[in-house]
C-alpha cells in the first residue's frame, strides 16, 4: 500500500491509534525501505 501511494505521488502516511497493527506497520516499513 505505501508504495502504491508512493507512485501516487503521496509524500506522508499519517498513521491515526495505530497501535492494533504496530506488528504489520514494522513488517510493511521494512518491506518498504527496500523497495524505495
Amino acid at each position: 500500500m505505501m508504495l502504491s501511494l508512493q507512485t501516487m505521488g503521496c509524500h506522508n502516511i499519517n498513521f491515526v491509534s495505530p497501535t492494533h497493527v504496530v506488528p504489520q506497520i514494522l513488517s510493511a516499513l521494512s518491506i518498504a525501505l527496500k523497495g524505495g
